[in-house]
């Protein structure tokens, strides 16, 4: 892609950004994820096979729709990718990086609430997973203006902005603030648990109850003291 203005890249986040990414949207996409159900690990696993299929099929169609070219298909590291070499609005991509987080999964939990098959469930929860990146993606592609180019290599992505436009300062530390994320809401959760635990015992009966406010307040806790070091860290710089 020719670009007339200045270009900025946007690489493929690392493990600890992805995981960092989940700490911040996972709680509020298990909110409707509550069953019982007996499920064949068997199943489960070829279905995720199929579902990662499915998910890069989704962004393939997104672009389609958007451009009529074909995209084509990679393999990273620890990922598979679209890429598109046909370059699109900043718009367009920040809709084909949501087309998984939002559109599958809305379309896997109204199967399982029509169904009623707990596979649908598992599905929908694994793509919550797998759209980590997709999430990362599409939050910073925001920061650009919607009528820039942006020109999808699969691993890399290039972003062609007008001469004058100078990014906002959230986007230089937004994915520190992953990293960091990735690291202490974990910890602080499970040190939760020895305060939100509470032991009941009738006879020989044990019963176990875990306080979720307690959880909540500790996992806020974790994402306010990443912000807050992240912001510290970028300001002695």
């Amino acid at each position: 892609m020719r670009c007339d203005g200045r270009e900025f890249s946007m690489t493929v986040p690392r493990l600890s950004e992805l995981l960092g990414a989940m700490m911040l949207y996972l709680p509020v996409g298990l909110i409707p994820l509550t069953f019982e159900g007996t499920l064949n690990p068997i199943v489960v696993v070829v279905l995720s096979l199929i579902l990662i299929g499915i998910h890069e099929l989704t962004h393939a169609l997104a672009y389609l729709a958007f451009t009529g070219s074909t995209p084509g298909v990679g393999v990273g590291p620890y990922y598979i990718y679209v890429r598109m070499d046909k370059p699109v609005k900043r718009s367009q991509f920040t809709l084909v990086a949501l087309s998984t987080v939002i559109g599958l999964s809305a379309l896997l939990l109204a199967l399982w609430k029509m169904t009623g098959a707990d596979e649908f469930a598992v599905l929908y929860f694994m793509n919550l997973i797998g759209s980590s990146g997709d999430f990362i993606m599409a939050v910073e592609s925001l920061a650009y203006p919607s009528e820039s180019l942006v020109s999808d290599r699969g691993d890399v992505n290039y972003f062609c902005v007008v001469d004058d436009w100078v990014p906002p300062r959230w986007l230089n530390y937004f994915r520190a603030f992953l990293r960091r994320t990735a690291l202490l809401v974990p910890l602080l959760l499970v040190m939760s648990l020895p305060l939100g635990l509470s032991l009941d015992r009738v006879g020989n009966e044990l019963t176990i109850r875990l306080n979720p406010l307690v959880a909540v307040a500790f996992y806020l806790t974790g994402i306010f003291i990443s912000a807050y070091l992240t912001r510290k860290n970028r300001e002695d710089e």
